[in-house]
């Protein structure tokens, strides 16, 4: 399958379940998961299986935590990630996004508990070219 390119944004009925079938898309480059109310930490493991992916909004998942972006840390081609209102992210999380070296698009707004901490950690990473708080 030469599917490089998935939008699902605002669908609320995509599960983890669902994420699972992507994870044999080895073409894959971006997924949008905007509003995908049900993805979690579980879903975000299935995702860490596509190595070619450099595009990831999870815009507005708000069941994702720490343990779901440090799935992500090994995904050294990221170059955007788009975690704006997923409110149960850390500094901790943003430890784990810190060792994405290709990151150079960063959206963290409504992100409310991270602290100076965070910022320590995306002042990191050398690549960066916008950042959003």
């Amino acid at each position: 399958v030469q599917l490089r390119v998935v939008n699902l944004a605002g669908n609320s009925r995509i599960t983890d379940v669902g994420l699972d079938h992507f994870s044999i898309l080895s073409n894959m480059t971006s997924l949008n998961l905007r509003c995908c109310d049900l993805t979690t930490d579980v879903g975000l493991a299935h995702i860490a299986k596509l190595s070619g992916i450099t595009f990831l909004s999870l815009y507005n998942c708000s069941l994702v935590t720490d343990g779901g972006i440090e799935h992500l840390a090994n995904l050294s081609g990221m170059t955007t990630l788009d975690i704006f209102n997923c409110s149960l992210i850390t500094d901790s999380g943003i430890e784990h996004i810190s060792r994405l070296s290709g990151i150079t698009s960063l959206d963290l707004s409504y992100c409310y508990l991270i602290t100076d901490v965070a910022l320590q950690h995306v002042s990191e990473i050398s690549g960066i070219t916008s950042l959003n708080l």
